[in-house]
């Protein structure tokens, strides 16, 4: 494996820790930040952008696990070592 598919593996775990507070947030009814919050980085985003926003970030996570390398999720360590 090189090091373009371990880079891959973190950033898509980044977006998929990224998406879980705003997806929750969402179901649950509650305003949360988002990068299109009211001012930028300040406001909060509605329950329906954050869950939007975190599904996209789930997408984003899943394309950069499942589909660069050779990642197995049924045999983990088998490609570890």
């Amino acid at each position: 494996m090189n090091l373009a598919n371990y880079i891959s593996y973190f950033f898509g775990g980044v977006f998929l820790a990224n998406a879980i507070p705003h997806i929750v947030s969402g179901m649950m009814g509650r305003a949360f930040q988002s990068p299109f919050a009211k001012p930028p980085g300040e406001g909060l985003s509605s329950s329906t952008v954050n869950v939007i926003w975190g599904f996209f970030n789930v997408m984003v996570a899943y394309l950069l696990i499942f589909h660069v390398g050779t990642f197995d999720i049924y045999f983990p360590l088998s490609k570890c070592f």
